[in-house]
């Protein structure tokens, strides 16, 4: 009998005991990610909801953190006697556009007009919506979550970001995903992005497809936010976010006025401008083919003036003078010497890039890319049934997606490099290689957690 007690008790203990104390450990633990930019996304909201002004709230993704200067459309409009307060509100694709939606919808009041910009990728145009990154916003102020509607998102998405939360040291931003990056108005201009540091100047991991869509759900919500707010005084008008144009393929012209046409006939609100000035040449982005440097910023910036001089039909021109476009230096040889024991090359202008292995290089369970190499192509490793450890040297500038698909044995990818941000990486690289692990030196852990594409592998990530 005392038995069949002790193991009733027992059982009370884990069903009801220890996922009390799970969950309240997730809540009590200090903030991890507070220093980050997931930190910033409630100084935003913040500033929404205290602005006592009339306010243009610019919504979208990442690309309105790296591409507006609201200080500089204050200022330009108010020589026109227009007295807005401008509002960044975009943060991080990944969290997804509708949480921005969700989020501003209570705020947006009489005579506030909202500037709709989401990037242009069928994840930003769409219902998506992830609970773990948006938990990593809120792990610095909990009361991101009374203004959410995807509550059950949340739950679902709770214990893994506890396991992820307990195991990682406070992560301190690093660069230009640090919180420190923005400024009071939710601007990306605290931080030093000069030129485009993309290899090629273009990020092929994420280039634009011309299949683009806007699904019926996406487009009824939006159009019912846009209803909502109008309701309350508001209004809403849509503008497309930059692109860059090497990211397209050649003929991308009629692909974008075949998008341009399928989603205006479904929009019930104004659209400013057209996806053609939205293109813009690669020197004017920084790490991402939507994110710009500083000079892109202003460049953006005063395209987004004049299309607001328009809608409120003033004909004055922009004061702000367009900036030159930035000079990207030469990239440093690397250097290290070739063993073509293990590796076919071939050179090319940016550099070395490795083609192939050779047939000792097939049999190898461990090998090291050489120093003087920036790449390898998606295909080196692709379905290797025998490496099991490839270690990158700081030299490498770009990840393929896909590349390990296949190499079921792969479980250790060691990257030397500190600086996420010269590594350019897309959302599939461990693709088909599910059991691999990325280790990285202890001081770059924090740097490549809270990178904004490196960020997305946190949970593959390890000190080594």
């Amino acid at each position: 009998m005392k038995k069949t007690i002790r193991e009733i008790l027992f059982i009370f203990f884990v069903i009801m005991i220890l996922p009390t104390v799970f969950f309240i450990s997730g809540l009590c633990t200090p903030s991890k990610y507070s220093q980050t930019y997931y930190g910033e996304l409630a100084q935003m909201l913040e500033r929404l909801k205290n602005s006592e002004k009339k306010k243009i709230v610019i919504i979208g993704n990442s690309s309105v953190a790296f591409g507006v200067d609201s200080a500089l459309i204050e200022q330009e409009l108010s020589l026109d006697g227009l007295d807005y307060d401008v509002c960044n509100f975009g943060l991080y694709g990944s969290i997804g556009t509708k949480a921005m939606l969700d989020l501003s919808e209570k705020y947006i009041g009489e005579g506030d007009v909202v500037i709709f910009t989401p990037e242009m990728n069928q994840q930003s145009m769409s219902l998506y919506f992830s609970g773990e990154q948006m938990w990593y916003a809120v792990d610095s102020d909990l009361s991101l979550l009374s203004d959410l509607k995807d509550i059950e998102i949340m739950v679902g998405s709770y214990p893994q970001y506890v396991v992820n939360k307990l195991k990682t040291e406070p992560v301190q931003g690093n660069g230009v995903y640090a919180k420190a990056s923005f400024d009071d108005r939710g601007d990306m201009k605290n931080a030093e992005r000069a030129y485009n540091i993309m290899l090629d100047g273009v990020d092929s991991n994420n280039l634009f497809r011309s299949d683009i869509v806007w699904d019926d759900a996406f487009t009824n919500y939006v159009n019912s936010y846009y209803h909502r707010i109008r309701a309350k005084g508001g209004t809403m008008v849509y503008s497309f976010a930059p692109m860059n144009r090497k990211a397209f393929k050649e003929g991308y012209e009629k692909a974008l006025d075949d998008y341009y046409t399928q989603f205006s006939e479904k929009l019930d609100f104004l659209i400013l401008g057209d996806p053609h000035t939205a293109v813009m040449d690669y020197e004017w982005f920084y790490d991402s083919n939507v994110h710009l440097n500083a000079s892109g910023m202003r460049v953006r910036t005063i395209s987004l003036i004049n299309d607001l001089k328009l809608y409120f039909e003033k004909i004055t021109p922009v004061r702000t003078e367009y900036p030159q476009k930035p000079v990207i230096p030469d990239r440093e040889e690397e250097g290290g010497q070739l063993d073509d024991t293990y590796f076919i090359y071939e050179k090319n202008q940016n550099g070395t890039l490795i083609v192939g292995l050779t047939e000792k290089g097939k049999l190898q369970k461990s090998l090291s890319i050489p120093s003087s190499v920036y790449a390898f192509t998606a295909e080196v490793f692709q379905n290797n049934q025998i490496i099991e450890e490839i270690t990158l040297p700081a030299s490498i500038r770009i990840l393929y997606d896909g590349s390990f698909a296949g190499a079921d044995s792969l479980k250790k990818l060691v990257i030397l490099g500190l600086n996420p941000e010269r590594i350019s990486v897309g959302y599939s690289l461990l693709e088909g290689a599910d059991s691999c692990k990325i280790y990285v030196k202890k001081e770059a852990f924090s740097a490549f957690s809270s990178n904004y594409y490196w960020g997305h592998y946190a949970a593959q990530l390890e000190i080594g």
